[in-house]
């Protein structure tokens, strides 16, 4: 399974003019290419910039790897193509072991990608958890003390605790947080956070009383939040899809994973609409249909994002 370094780099590598202006890098001032994608890669996804320092251990980290194996491999490549033969059978054979040679020489640089990847993570793993962390342990404390009882606010901060969360749990496990994460996951909690709040609001109606929190809202502008936050979610799981579909081979599976995260959102509005969603799990639970659009959403997803490779 390729990296998301590598399905990186094969997108920029193949845009216009950039594999020319790579070559002449790499020939003319003897820069690693590798290196000089990694540092585009963390700056365009992770927002981050490697010093000088940064790059030296990098170059230490692959360099045994590129000079012993990716550079001879390079070399073996452009010796052949020069080589005069003197029949057709030699000049033909030469040619399939120079695109033989091309292929392992592809398969190094991905390999010593690999290496990179595994470098920048552990280097950019620490520091974002730790802020992760933090950011949620302060925002728990500013609800716990103040924030729960202001309308909005109480709602935008419990859906912001829920990607924080989700966020730091990726962080630890390796994984790349990408904005439209951020984005999905945002808008989804903030969609989650409003049905419940209707719900609950729905329910000590019919009972005695309303706490403070819930007094200030009333049913129209609940369901004027989580019918915004439900768009909102929609709109960016949609140009998510269409950036893997164009950007993956098997980008399509992205597209048609947007059809059952269309009717799972319906379909749990419709509870919502109810004032049935107080206990989200509960719902996700006891509703059978949901369950299927879930795993239909869940396998599309795994196969458009690349986490399940079908080898086609």
């Amino acid at each position: 399974m390729n990296s998301p370094f590598w399905n990186f780099s094969l997108a920029v590598y193949g845009a216009n003019a950039v594999e020319d202006e790579c070559l002449t890098l790499q020939d003319l001032f003897g820069l690693d290419v590798n290196l000089v994608l990694l540092c585009t890669y963390l700056g365009a996804v992770h927002g981050a910039a490697l010093t000088a320092g940064d790059i030296a251990l990098a170059r230490a980290e692959a360099g045994p790897w590129h000079e012993q194996i990716v550079r001879p491999l390079r070399a073996a490549r452009r010796s052949l193509k020069p080589i005069a033969l003197r029949t057709d059978d030699e000049a033909k054979a030469a040619a399939q072991l120079r695109t033989q040679v091309k292929a392992v020489e592809l398969e190094s640089e991905r390999i010593e990608q690999l290496t990179l990847a595994r470098w920048a993570e552990a280097r950019l793993a620490s520091w974002p958890f730790v802020v992760l962390v933090a950011a949620y342990l302060m925002v728990t404390v500013a609800y716990s003390l103040r924030l729960r009882r202001e309308p909005v606010l109480e709602l935008v901060v419990v859906a912001a605790c829920f990607v924080l969360r989700g966020a730091a749990g990726g962080v630890a496990s390796g994984l790349v947080i990408s904005s439209w994460f951020l984005l999905v996951a945002g808008s989804g909690s903030l969609y989650l956070v409003a049905g419940k709040r209707y719900a609950e609001l729905v329910a000590q109606r019919r009972g005695a009383g309303l706490r403070s929190t819930l007094a200030a809202y009333s049913p129209g502008y609940l369901r004027f939040v989580w019918a915004t936050a439900a768009n909102l979610t929609l709109v960016t799981y949609a140009l998510w899809a269409d950036q893997v579909y164009r950007v993956r081979e098997d980008g399509t599976w992205a597209l048609w994973s947007l059809l059952p995260f269309i009717l799972g959102i319906l379909r749990y509005s419709l509870d919502l609409d109810r004032g049935d969603a107080e206990a989200p799990e509960e719902v996700v639970l006891h509703d059978r249909t949901l369950q299927v659009i879930g795993a239909v959403w869940l396998i599309l997803f795994a196969i458009g994002a690349g986490s399940i490779d079908l080898g086609l």
